[in-house]
């Protein structure tokens, strides 16, 4: 957790409040059900309501194949996890670098200006 709430203060994203609605599983995002025992991805289904999916391989020198498994496999993966038992909310993260080098932070939505 320690490794989310410092990238998430890079970009002045990080709120105390969020502490108790995070829950950090490590799995392998391009595993069968994410690298979790069935029972640890029963329940873990079972108590969410959101996926916040930024797991990825970002590199453009690498082949197709090498990021396939990651990249589709593992979205595979998270839309299985989305319709386990019932549906869940999906908010995809492309890539951190929407933020860029900028230190201010500004929130948009869809009703935002552009």
């Amino acid at each position: 957790q320690d490794k989310l709430i410092k990238a998430m203060n890079t970009y002045y994203c990080w709120e105390e409040q969020f502490n108790h609605k995070i829950t950090i599983i490590r799995g392998n995002i391009a595993e069968p059900l994410l690298g979790l025992t069935e029972d640890l991805y029963q329940s873990f289904a079972d108590c969410i309501d959101i996926i916040i999916h930024a797991a990825a391989h970002v590199d453009h020198l690498h082949s197709y194949d090498f990021l396939h498994k990651t990249n589709v496999i593992g979205m595979e993966e998270i839309v299985k996890l989305l319709n386990y038992k019932r549906a869940k909310k999906l908010h995809f993260i492309s890539t951190k670098g929407v933020f860029g080098e900028n230190k201010t932070y500004k929130v948009y939505n869809e009703l935002s200006p552009i």
